[in-house]
C-alpha cells in the first residue's frame, strides 16, 4: 500500500510523553500496577518477592500521551551478583525517569528502609509520587493511622491510594499521570507494549510459572533460557527452553515426581503464551544445573543479566 492509500497520523502539538520509574521494595505490587496501567499483562507477577529481575519497558498509549512505565526489580540487600544486578537495574530507572512512583504497602508502617529508598528520590533529581498500594487489605482506621505517619517529604507531588489488583484507584492515577509528563513526541511507535521480545516474554512466563507453583528458593534459584521459538508448519509455534537450577535437589523438586512439576510448570506457561502471541505453542522444557549461576558473572551474562 503506498503512501497516498494510507491515513496519515498528525500528532497533537499537545501531546505528553516520558519515563515513569515505579519502584518500591520487594512485593508491593509494582508489576500489577504496571499491567493494570497499561491494560495488558507484560510484567510478570507472583505471591512471593523478587519476581521481577530486569527492567521491563510498558508503554500506555493514548490520542494525547504517551507513557513508558519503567517497572524495576524490587529493592532489597543484594546478597549476590544476581542480586547487584537488580538493585543496579532499579537505580538506573530512577537516574532516566521524568516522575517517579514510589509504592509502599497500606498494611506496613513507612519504615527505616521505605525511607531510605525516598532519599533515593533525592538523588535522582526526578519528581515523585508516593502510591500508597493494598488498601483493600486494611481497615479505614488503619488507613488513617498510616496517613497521619507517613513523612513529609518535599519532593512528593501528591499521594495516591490505591488496590492495583482490583484497578481501584487506578484510573485516577493515570489521569494524573497524564497531566504530569513534559510535552514532547512519542518515544515508541503506537501500538507497542514492551521494548522486550516475544522471545523474552516467554521465557519471563516460564518463571512466573516456576514462581507460582514452587517455593522456598527453589524459584530464586532459577533462570530460564529460550533455545529456540519457530514457527511451523501446522501454525502453531515451537519454542523450547532450559531451566537452570543450582542444585540437583533443586533439580529434582522442579521435575516432580515422575515428571508432574514440570508438567504443570509447561501447561501454565503454554496458556499464557498462546494469550500473548495469539496463537498455539508447542513448549519443550527441560532442566539442567548450573551450581552457584547467581554468584557467577559469566553465568548471568549468558542468562541475560548483564
Amino acid at each position: 500500500m503506498g503512501v497516498d492509500d494510507q491515513e496519515l497520523r498528525i500528532e497533537s502539538p499537545d501531546l505528553r510523553a516520558g519515563y515513569v520509574a515505579v519502584f518500591g521494595r520487594p512485593n508491593v505490587g509494582k508489576s500489577t500496577l504496571v499491567n493494570a496501567l497499561i491494560g495488558s499483562k507484560v510484567s510478570i507477577v507472583s505471591e512471593q518477592p523478587q519476581t521481577t529481575r530486569d527492567r521491563v519497558l510498558c508503554i500506555y498509549d493514548d490520542d494525547d500521551v504517551q507513557i513508558v512505565f519503567l517497572d524495576t526489580p524490587g529493592m532489597h540487600r543484594p546478597r549476590d551478583k544476581m542480586n547487584d544486578y537488580m538493585v543496579h537495574q532499579a537505580r538506573r530507572c530512577l537516574q532516566d525517569a521524568d516522575l517517579s512512583l514510589m509504592m509502599v504497602e497500606a498494611q506496613d508502617a513507612f519504615g527505616p528502609g521505605d525511607r531510605y529508598l525516598a532519599s533515593w528520590l533525592k538523588e535522582s533529581k526526578a519528581p515523585a509520587i508516593l502510591i500508597i498500594n493494598k488498601i483493600d487489605l486494611v481497615s479505614p482506621s488503619q488507613l488513617r493511622s498510616l496517613e497521619s505517619n507517613l513523612p513529609e517529604m518535599d519532593f512528593w507531588l501528591e499521594r495516591h491510594y490505591i488496590s492495583a489488583l482490583n484497578e481501584s484507584g487506578v484510573s485516577d492515577l493515570l489521569c494524573a499521570l497524564k497531566q504530569r509528563l513534559p510535552l514532547g513526541v512519542r518515544f515508541f511507535p503506537e501500538g507497542l507494549l514492551t521494548d522486550r521480545s516475544e522471545r523474552y516474554l516467554v521465557g519471563e512466563l516460564v518463571r512466573e510459572s516456576i514462581f507460582r507453583l514452587t517455593r522456598e528458593e527453589v524459584p530464586h534459584s532459577s533462570a530460564v533460557v529460550v533455545d529456540e521459538f519457530k514457527e511451523r508448519e501446522d501454525a502453531k509455534s515451537f519454542i523450547s527452553a532450559t531451566v537452570y537450577v543450582e542444585t540437583e535437589s533443586q533439580k529434582g523438586i522442579i521435575v516432580g515426581k515422575e515428571g508432574q512439576m514440570i508438567k504443570r510448570i509447561g501447561s501454565t506457561a503454554r496458556q499464557e503464551m498462546e494469550r500473548l502471541i495469539g496463537r498455539g505453542v508447542y513448549l519443550d522444557l527441560r532442566v539442567k544445573v548450573r551450581k552457584k549461576w547467581r554468584k557467577n558473572p559469566k553465568d548471568l551474562r549468558e542468562f541475560g543479566y548483564q
